[in-house]
């Protein structure tokens, strides 16, 4: 009889513990779960005339979206020209996925780069270069906010995503500028160690690694090199001309010497979230071509040497 009770006892307690887990469960927060609204503030100036400029904001609040548990969310904007029909044609990539400005924020407020606006514009229109431009007046801009939860990574948690209203900004005058592919400088004991100021633009644009298309985060280049047999390499990368002393540094967290593989390449990582002014460094046996990819989406690199014949 008695252990007839303890195990009705354990039971009881199994099932108990059953239901306190539930219990928990349902207060526990969803990760993937999209707060209900997300309130964009319209602007004082929305009904103002507005003329964007390289240098000019546009400011902007909302109001904090509940996720349902305490979250620190991205925010970005999406804007849209007003077409004549009422409609509202929104920026988007080749795919028809919305295209959000550069710029990502934490906070409830920004002040939102006006030529990223202009820019973004300008895609709207279909214009991919200067040449293509063509003013097309004073017209009603919409621009919406879209909040979501990022893994560490910067990658979209599903599920967590919600778009705002969006607010009409009346009379926007845009400008001629377009989204260009971008680009990093090379800068080592090959470019005599000049300093990546906005004084040595000039001599930089010749050291200079484009990126292959708009925001493919991938970039190349091929540089020819004159050096002995018994001499060295070594270098570095600075993503804006801005001095010695700024986070524009990518490379590594110190000097490394580097190997070439038996085809004369070199595949490793490049560190590009902070100031990093280690060095890769190689022997070269003579002068020759240095190609080079930079890949900002994988934090990877790679480089190959060809001697001259």
């Amino acid at each position: 009889m008695k252990n007839i009770m303890r195990m009705f006892a354990f039971v009881l307690g199994c099932v108990g513990l059953l239901t306190a887990c539930s219990d928990d469960n349902d207060s526990n927060p969803i990760a993937n779960k999209a707060p209900s609204e997300l309130v964009l503030n319209t602007p004082a100036i929305a009904n103002q005339y507005i003329e964007l400029t390289d240098k000019g904001t546009l400011s902007f609040t909302w109001s904090e979206p509940d996720f349902g548990y305490s979250a620190l969310a991205t925010y970005r904007f999406q804007v849209g020209v007003k077409q004549d029909d009422g409609t509202v044609k929104w920026n988007v990539d080749k795919n028809g996925a919305p295209k959000f400005l550069k710029t990502p924020y934490t906070v409830w407020s920004a002040d939102v780069s006006a030529k990223e606006v202009a820019m973004a514009i300008s895609n709207v229109d279909g214009f991919e270069t200067i040449e293509d431009y063509v003013d097309m007046g004073v017209r009603t801009i919409a621009i919406r906010l879209y909040g979501n939860i990022r893994s560490g990574v910067g990658e979209d948690v599903e599920g967590t995503g919600v778009f705002s209203n969006p607010v009409y900004l009346q009379h926007v005058q845009s400008y001629a500028v377009v989204e260009e592919p971008g680009w990093i400088y090379l800068c080592g004991n090959i470019t005599g160690w000049q300093q990546p100021s906005a004084d040595n633009k000039e001599f930089y644009d010749n050291w200079r690694i484009d990126e292959t298309g708009v925001e493919t985060g991938i970039y190349k280049a091929s540089f020819h090199i004159d050096r002995q047999d018994g001499d060295y390499i070594q270098f570095r990368f600075y993503t804006e001309l801005t001095g010695w002393d700024t986070d524009s540094s990518i490379g590594l967290k110190s000097n490394i010497d580097c190997q070439w593989d038996s085809n004369g390449k070199y595949k490793g990582k490049i560190l590009t979230d902070g100031r990093y002014e280690g060095n890769y460094k190689f022997d070269v046996a003579s002068a020759g071509t240095l190609d080079i990819t930079v890949n900002m989406n994988t934090n990877k690199v790679e480089f190959k040497f060809t001697p001259d014949n």
